[in-house]
């Protein structure tokens, strides 16, 4: 219970779901510059992504810290002193209408030669969560019941063999509906010393994590 503001673990959490806020203000700001030169699909699936994004962060920061800071355009440096919080519910119904709209212009899915992203699945995920969190239970059973209809659909399904989900073969599972690949090519991977974390003694990891 001693946790506060001036702790690096909260203010990287802040830092980074900011970090991530600006730059999808920045980008719908700029975005439709590339509209001449680029397909109207892949201009709308963008900005569902981006959107998406906007709105996890909203959602991650008003389970945490209630009101915040809602900013969704650009500002500048002089005009960020004056910005106060916003109540988490205005900034909630604000996530709910981001992740419908996103969920409407998303696909359920993406072809096997293509790079897995945001999917519908994931922003009608992601707002079943939040509503949870936020004990909105109707838009909570709604949200996950469309999750539910994609997995009748074929969208999702249980992984018969579990410890595939941690190998590179488990990577393109149904079972996953949102995820970030590992991948050294692109720089996303934990250093090697959280994987000796997690490995046992035998297998030459260090069996660090207390109970």
């Amino acid at each position: 219970g001693t946790m506060n503001a001036d702790d690096a673990n909260v203010q990287t959490y802040w830092l980074n779901c900011y970090k991530a806020i600006a730059r999808v203000n920045s980008y719908l700001a700029n975005f439709q510059h590339a509209a001449a030169t680029t397909p109207p699909s892949v201009i709308t699936r963008l900005e569902a992504e981006a959107r998406l994004i906007r709105a996890y962060q909203y959602a991650r920061l008003i389970a945490w810290f209630g009101d915040v800071p809602f900013i969704t355009a650009p500002i500048t440096l002089e005009a960020s002193g004056n910005i106060t919080r916003t109540s988490w519910n205005t900034i909630l119904e604000f996530i709910f209408e981001e992740l419908d709209w996103a969920a409407e212009n998303l696909p359920a899915t993406y072809g096997a030669g293509e790079v897995k992203r945001l999917t519908k699945g994931a922003a009608l995920a992601i707002k079943a969560r939040t509503a949870l969190y936020a004990g909105k239970w109707a838009e909570a059973r709604s949200a996950a019941s469309a999750v539910m209809a994609l997995a009748q659909s074929g969208i999702y399904n249980l992984e018969s063999n579990y410890a595939q989900l941690f190998l590179q073969a488990g990577e393109t599972s149904k079972e996953i509906i949102i995820s970030i690949p590992r991948d050294e090519k692109q720089q996303v991977y934990n250093g090697a010393g959280y994987v000796q974390d997690f490995i046992s003694r035998n297998a030459g990891g260090f069996g660090a994590w207390l109970p």
